[in-house]
């Protein structure tokens, strides 16, 4: 959920295992503050819904139309108000 919180990122649970990894290490003072880490998530969250379906709110349905959908979603403040 870090991920998604953070990045914006919805993968699938095991793709997500390096991350965590990359995270464990940095607090046990293996990775330090200043070295730079990558890490390949390969899979979506798509993959697996089941797993991550608990963590999740109910889905909004928003219309089919571009316009529509963005006035749904920034009435809900799920997306930001266009200028």
């Amino acid at each position: 959920s870090l991920l998604a919180r953070r990045e914006g990122l919805y993968v699938e649970p095991s793709s997500a295992a390096t991350f965590v990894a990359v995270e464990k290490l940095k607090e046990r003072g293996v990775i330090g503050p200043a070295e730079t880490v990558v890490t390949l998530l390969t899979a979506s969250g798509l993959k697996d819904t089941a797993v991550t379906a608990k963590y999740q709110d109910d889905l909004i349905v928003v219309p089919a139309d571009f316009d529509e959908a963005v006035r749904e979603l920034v009435k809900r403040n799920i997306f930001p108000s266009p200028r």
